[in-house]
C-alpha cells in the first residue's frame, strides 16, 4: 500500500493533541528534529518514529514510543540521539530492534520446548549422545560402555521414576535436593551422589542445547565420602585365592545326577576373572572385555585397547606364567572369542558380575568386605613393600596410571613394558609365598605354574 505524503510542521502540543484520524495513516514530520515524525492511524492512536538513512544506504525508521506518553521535547531528544549513534557507530537500531525481539522469541521458544520435553527424555537423548561424544559443545571422546550402563541404572533405578514424566523446565532445585536426601537414607550417601552426578550431567546436555536456560543442579553439593582404604591382609588374600580355585573345581551331581555346568561355567569364569584382577592388578571392567585379538601369547601381552581404558590410553599388560596359565584356562573354558564370555555367547561378561562374585564369596567363605578394587588397591600396596621392591613409577605404570605431566604424556609413549613385566612377575612370587603358607609349601595357586 503506498505511503500518505508526510506534512510537516514545527510540532507543539497542542499541534499534535489537534490531529485527527483519517481513512489512512499518515505523518507529519517536525521541523524542528530532523527525522522526527508523528504517525496517526485510522483508529486514533498516535505514535512518534525517527526516519534514518543506514551504513549501506538504506532508508528505515525506527519506533520511538506513544503519545501522549511520550512528549515532544523527549521525542525529539530520542531522534536526536538515534540519528547520532548511527552516525558515529553505524547501528541500524530498527535491525537491532528486530535481533532482540528474534532472541527474545527463541527464548520463549526454548522454555516452551522444555515445558513439553520429560526428564525421561532428556535422560535418553543425554546416554545416546554420551555414546558418541556429542554431550557438550565441544565433542568430546564417547564414554565407555561400563560409565554408561552406570548412569543408565542410577536413572532406571532412581531418576527417572522420581522426574520421568516431568517437563524439564518444571524441575526445581528444591525438589533435587528433597529427592537426593531421600535417595541417601534409603540407599546410601554413595548412590545419592551417583544420581546427583547423572542428573548435573543430563542437565548440563540440555543447556548445551539451549533446552533450558539454567541447570537446577549445578550448584547442589554432594555428601562428603572418606576414599576407601581397604587393604586384604595376607592371610584374607590366601583365603581368596583358595576360594577361587575351589570355584574352578569340576561341578559335582546334584541328587537328581544333573552338573548344571551352565552355572558351573559362569562360576569358573567369575572365578578365573577375579584371579586375572589380582595378578595384573587391572580394572574389572578392563579383564571381562579381553578378546582373543587383545592377547599375543608368543610375546606374553595382554594390549588393552584405549576405548576399554578409563585414560582412553591403550595400556600393555605383560602377562607372568600363573597369568598365562589362568587366562587359558578362561578361554578353553568360554569356547569363544570373549575369554570372559557372558550369558549371550557374542558378548563378554558384564563388570558388576564380579561384584556379585565376590559378594558370594563373602558369604559362603566367610571374607570380609572386600571389592575387586580393594584388590587393585591390595596389589598396587604390595607391589611396593620391601617383599617385592618395586619402585614406586613402575607400580604406577603397572597399574596403566596416568604419571607425568601432560607435555611428557604427549611425547613419552614408551610403553615400559620390561620394568612392569619385571615387577609383575615379583608380584607373583610373593602371590605364591603368600598361598602356599597356609598349605605348608604345597601347590595351591594355579597348579601347573606354581610348583
Amino acid at each position: 500500500m503506498p505511503r500518505a505524503a508526510t506534512l510537516s510542521e514545527r510540532l507543539t502540543k497542542a499541534y499534535v493533541n489537534a490531529l485527527l484520524p483519517r481513512a489512512r495513516r499518515y505523518r507529519v514530520g517536525d521541523q524542528v528534529q530532523r527525522g522526527l515524525k508523528i504517525v496517526v492511524e485510522p483508529g486514533g492512536r498516535k505514535y512518534w518514529t525517527v526516519k534514518y538513512v543506514t551504513c549501506e544506504g538504506r532508508e528505515s525508521e525506527k519506533v520511538l514510543g506513544e503519545w501522549p506518553g511520550m512528549l515532544i521535547d523527549q521525542a525529539r531528544t530520542d531522534a536526536a540521539m538515534v540519528r547520532s549513534r548511527i552516525k558515529r557507530q553505524g547501528v541500524d537500531p530498527a535491525e537491532e530492534a528486530r535481533r532482540a525481539r528474534a532472541e527474545a522469541e527463541r527464548v520463549r521458544q526454548a522454555e516452551r520446548e522444555a515445558r513439553a520435553k520429560t526428564f525421561k527424555a532428556l535422560a535418553d537423548s543425554y546416554i545416546e549422545a554420551s555414546k558418541k561424544g556429542f554431550r557438550s559443545a565441544r565433542q568430546q571422546r564417547p564414554k565407555s560402555a561400563s560409565t554408561i550402563s552406570k548412569e543408565r541404572q542410577y536413572l532406571d533405578k532412581h531418576v527417572i521414576p522420581k522426574f520421568g514424566t516431568r517437563p524439564i523446565g518444571e524441575i526445581r532445585r528444591r525438589e533435587i535436593v528433597d529427592f537426593l536426601e531421600k535417595v541417601a537414607h534409603k540407599s546410601g550417601e554413595g548412590a545419592s551422589n551417583s544420581c546427583l552426578e547423572v542428573i548435573r550431567r543430563a542437565f548440563a546436555y540440555a543447556r548445551h542445547r539451549e533446552e533450558i536456560e539454567h541447570n537446577p543442579a549445578l550448584e547442589i553439593p554432594a555428601y562428603a565420602r572418606p576414599p576407601r582404604d581397604v587393604i586384604a591382609s595376607d592371610d584374607e588374600l590366601r583365603a581368596i585365592w583358595l576360594a577361587l580355585e575351589e570355584a574352578k573345581e569340576p561341578p559335582t551331581p546334584d541328587e537328581k545326577g544333573e552338573t548344571h555346568w551352565h552355572e558351573r561355567n559362569d562360576t569358573y569364569l567369575s572365578a578365573c576373572a577375579l584371579q586375572i584382577a589380582i595378578l595384573t592388578l587391572q580394572r574389572r571392567g578392563e579383564i571381562v572385555s579381553i578378546h582373543k585379538d587383545h592377547i599375543d601369547w608368543s610375546k606374553r601381552l595382554w594390549v588393552i585397547p584405549a576405548l576399554n581404558k578409563k585414560e582412553r590410553r591403550r595400556g600393555l599388560v605383560p602377562l607372568g606364567p600363573m597369568a598365562m596359565h589362568v587366562l587359558k584356562q578362561a578361554f578353553e573354558h568360554s569356547g569363544g572369542e570373549w575369554a570372559f564370555r557372558g550369558r549371550n555367547p557374542d558378548r563378554h561378561m558384564e563388570p558388576h558380575s564380579l561384584t556379585r562374585f565376590m559378594a558370594r564369596l563373602r558369604e559362603d567363605k566367610g571374607v570380609k568386605e572386600i571389592t575387586p578394587h580393594d584388590l587393585r588397591r591390595t596389589g598396587r600396596t604390595k607391589l611396593t613393600s620391601d617383599e617385592v621392591g618395586v619402585d614406586e613409577m613402575t607400580a604406577e605404570r603397572v597399574l596403566n596410571h596416568v604419571v607425568g605431566s601432560r607435555q611428557q604424556r604427549a611425547y613419552d609413549w614408551q610403553a615400559y613394558t620390561s620394568q612392569k613385566r619385571a615387577a609383575l612377575e615379583a608380584w607373583e612370587r610373593e602371590l605364591k609365598r603368600i598361598v602356599r603358607g597356609a598349605r605348608g609349601g604345597i601347590a595351591t595357586t594355579a597348579r601347573e605354574v606354581a610348583a
